[in-house]
């Protein structure tokens, strides 16, 4: 009965999803996702079990939210003390891995071990529990088949950048080497919700690793086809490794 109860209620968000506006705000973030630090947080007011709510955050292109500290956290807790129920807990994306010896707590998107958060005490871990937050900032284990009343959704922003010759914002990076001369200006809404990137014209070139999005700038610059680039933070702590998407054939008109 819980595959099929959870099928339903995936099926369901998947449609609901699929007729919801893709609407952003001014850092990228769509209706009703809120912004920090690069990333982009939603809870969801759904009463459901914890693989449930994996799975529709993953529908939203999104994981189970991590906390990597414990300005995060009390971020995310005010999120959710924002929802009007009468009981607000939420899962997050924590799971166990390892061995039998040395199991432990890890988050979701691979950015490392829970207990890294401050002030966190782990039961004995196993795969029958799944990790909360309460309303009070408890960390709670519960059974991973028990329905709670909300979940926390959480991807990076995706940030656009063209070359500035196409003069369509005021926002411009420079590169180090010449600081002087303007390289590529990011797009922001609405200007990014009209561009359809799976236009034919547009195909991707190369996706590397980079410490910064300069980097990724320098990157498109010597490659004489790049004409655009996305950068967004990897499942790392404090968004110190980046991903760059280099692209070519892309027009923002």
């Amino acid at each position: 009965m819980k595959s099929v109860a959870h099928f339903l209620t995936v099926w369901i968000w998947a449609e609901i999803y699929s007729t919801t506006s893709e609407t952003l705000g001014p850092e990228g973030c769509q209706t009703a996702w809120f912004h920090r630090n690069d990333y982009c947080y939603h809870v969801i007011n759904a009463r459901v079990h914890f693989d449930s709510a994996k799975a529709i955050c993953d529908l939203k292109g999104s994981v189970l939210t991590s906390l990597w500290d414990q300005d995060e956290a009390e971020f995310v807790l005010k999120l959710l003390n924002e929802l009007d129920v009468k009981e607000r807990m939420a899962w997050i994306g924590a799971v166990p891995t390892g061995g039998v010896v040395n199991k432990k707590w890890v988050w979701l998107d691979g950015s490392g071990s829970v207990e890294l958060l401050k002030d966190f005490q782990s039961p004995e871990v196993t795969d029958e529990l799944c990790v909360s937050l309460a309303e009070d900032s408890t960390i709670l284990f519960l059974d991973c088949d028990v329905t709670l009343n909300a979940f926390i959704c959480k991807k990076p922003v995706q940030k656009l950048y063209v070359p500035d010759g196409m003069n369509v914002t005021s926002e411009f990076m420079y590169l180090n080497k010449n600081p002087e001369q303007t390289i590529f200006e990011r797009l922001r809404p609405p200007i990014l919700e009209k561009i359809n990137m799976e236009t034919s014209g547009v195909h991707h070139l190369a996706t590397v690793d980079v410490i910064h999005e300069t980097d990724c700038a320098f990157k498109c610059y010597t490659i004489g086809e790049c004409n655009a680039f996305v950068v967004t933070c990897k499942s790392s702590r404090k968004c110190n490794v980046r991903l760059c998407s280099l692209m070519a054939g892309f027009d923002v008109f």
